[in-house]
């Protein structure tokens, strides 16, 4: 007797932002499985949301998503889902993302019931489960990260010959998840009308179809045609093949303006070839882009950077107080005081200039930079300043002035 298993264990894909809802589905699911294991009152209401084939409802195909009959079926479900709506709720976004998986979910419960029926299946059957809802993740998954790899846990078993062989590899998302609908039809043509399985596999089947068609109802094959020109560029820069990659990254970013990645990726590329000036520009926009997404620290980091690249760069006025105001609220006040020092020196003359400096002592006197503080709220006090701004510059320089005399 031979036996074939594999696992997939982990994509390629780069997260960007923490996948809330997915966190959310297992989480919920997760509870909805203590309360009916180990709660009897809430065990038999749970049963009253399991979808039976000869008595179907449209709300029970949407509630037996969430119900699961033991730890290994709870556990399967919501270790795919985590791997692949992870990546496909930080492509779409969160709302899209639920909806699809509630429709994947419902609409492979009904087909799962059709083909029960129409086999003439046991008709005390019931339908519960997760598993066609995160088949349709993993079809949206591989529309849109087609040109990635999985990494697959694979586990061979020959019984008679007592040979049991486990291997980790990568595999093309396509051809893995492919390989995984083949083995779900080849078992549920094996198993059709018979009594030995309850696992859904029409429900499996359908449902990858279901986020496929979804995938590309979302235009998903667009964006990841665009991304193709993104890690192109990569493997290019890798390789050192600097020309090459810029003209990879120009497409991207001439395609998907408002990634800051790109932008990124372009900046350093162009920095290596010398072209500092575009390369200021570059990093300028990824800096306005990750700013605008409320994203401070890498904001930060692509100013820092940008420093290190490009020396004597500076960000333009509105940008660069904006920084050092991001800088603050998340608690690096060293770097927004650097980067108020930085517009200070390159912007005599902006009309911000005065309270920009009274904002620099504060930073300074918040650093226990006393002396230096007090230097910052004289030149504050040069500039043109409101006249409560002037009384609490005045003010706090006169103390921290004692301070730092007393020091």
């Amino acid at each position: 007797m031979y036996y074939f298993y594999y696992l997939p264990v982990g994509t390629e894909v780069k997260l960007k932002r923490t996948p809330y809802v997915t966190l959310g589905l297992v989480g919920f699911n997760s509870l909805i499985f203590v309360l009916s294991t180990f709660v009897p009152a809430f065990r038999e209401d749970a049963s009253l949301f399991a979808h039976f084939p000869y008595f179907p409802s449209v709300i029970t195909a949407f509630s037996a998503t969430f119900i699961h009959g033991n730890v290994l079926h709870l556990g399967l479900n919501m270790f795919y889902l985590f791997l692949f709506g992870s990546c496909v709720e930080d492509s779409i976004g969160r709302s899209r993302y639920l909806v699809s998986f509630l429709v994947c979910g419902a609409i492979s419960t009904l087909v799962q019931s059709a083909v029960a029926v129409k086999l003439g299946e046991n008709p005390n059957f019931r339908i519960i489960g997760a598993s066609g809802a995160v088949a349709g993740v993993m079809g949206m998954f591989v529309v849109r990260f087609y040109y990635l790899r999985v990494k697959l846990l694979s586990l061979s078993m020959l019984f008679l010959q007592g040979v049991v062989r486990g291997a980790a590899h990568y595999m093309n998302s396509v051809a893995a998840i492919l390989m995984w609908a083949l083995i779900q039809l080849a078992y549920g043509l094996a198993t059709a009308g018979g009594e030995g399985t309850r696992v859904a596999y029409w429900a499996h089947l359908s449902g990858l179809l279901m986020g496929i068609a979804l995938a590309l109802m979302f235009d998903m094959r667009r964006a990841a045609s665009n991304q193709v020109k993104l890690i192109r560029g990569n493997r290019y820069f890798d390789k050192g093949k600097w020309y090459a990659a810029i003209g990879e990254y120009m497409t991207y970013t001439s395609l998907v303006p408002g990634d800051a990645e790109g932008r990124l990726q372009l900046a350093r590329a162009l920095a290596i070839t010398g072209e500092k000036r575009s390369a200021q520009e570059e990093y300028e926009k990824a800096m306005s882009t990750l700013l605008k997404d409320g994203e401070c620290e890498p904001a930060v980091e692509c100013y820092k950077e940008m420093a290190r690249q490009v020396r004597g760069s500076c960000p333009r006025p509105s940008a660069q107080l904006a920084l050092a105001e991001c800088s603050e609220k998340i608690g690096r006040i060293k770097d927004a005081a650097e980067i108020l020092e930085g517009f200070i020196r390159y912007y005599p003359d902006h009309p911000r200039r005065g309270a920009a400096l009274a904002k620099y002592g504060e930073l300074l006197a918040s650093l226990g930079k006393y002396g230096e503080a007090v230097r910052a709220f004289d030149d504050a006090l040069r500039c043109e300043l409101s006249d409560g701004l002037k009384r609490d510059v005045m003010r706090r320089r006169d103390s921290l002035a004692a301070m730092a005399s007393g020091s």
